[in-house]
């Protein structure tokens, strides 16, 4: 079985159905890749080592004692502090603003249990920006640090929403939603070098 990466929607022309989600794939490019999309707004490509060129490395945590749950695995909602954490500070990033704040949290698929000693890495995507609100898309993978080999532990998706002082949704700037769709559409994948 293929892990598979999980983006968001785009048009484009039908080419079959998923037996994993039951749904029509349509397909789509992004830069060398090949990506099918869902149409329930999910984008299924098949995980590979090109995956890391698109997705932006975050953050990365080793597993303590102190974060484990029961059955000594990595407390999920530990993982999710890290993954909201490290998704926001994207977010602050991409849209040129300290005042962005997680509005919604999707549906969280745990794939793997993570053990005392892992090695963690979160990356994170850009996959839709709206005129106030960002989505990115995060995954938690283990990394083994003696082969380099990485597994999906959890992805999601979360949604940001850029406020005032008061606390009240106000416009991503034009500047911003540019630079955005830029990483979204594979016109460049490096969003250090175009901040």
């Amino acid at each position: 079985m293929v892990d598979t990466l999980v983006l968001g929607t785009s048009t484009s022309r039908c080419v079959g159905s998923s037996p994993t989600f039951g749904t029509k794939l349509c397909g789509s490019s992004v830069g060398k890749s090949r990506i099918l999309i869902q149409s329930r707004s999910w984008v299924q490509i098949p995980f590979t080592q090109h995956i890391q060129n698109i997705m932006e490395l975050l953050n990365t945590h080793p597993i303590k004692k102190s974060d484990l749950g029961f059955h000594g695995n990595l407390f999920g909602g530990k993982m999710l502090a890290w993954i909201d954490s490290a998704a926001a500070g994207y977010a602050m990033q991409l849209c040129d603003t300290p005042r962005m704040v997680t509005i919604s949290i999707d549906k969280c698929f745990f794939e793997r249990p993570a053990k005392e000693g892992s090695l963690i890495k979160i990356y994170g995507l850009p996959h839709k920006v709206g005129t106030t609100s960002i989505t990115m898309y995060m995954e938690c993978r283990a990394h083994n640090v003696y082969t380099g080999e990485q597994k999906v532990l959890l992805r999601t998706n979360i949604k940001f929403v850029r406020i005032d002082e008061e606390g009240n949704a106000i416009p991503i700037s034009d500047r911003a939603k540019n630079r955005i769709a830029k990483i979204i559409n594979g016109e460049t994948n490096i969003t250090y070098k175009i901040i």
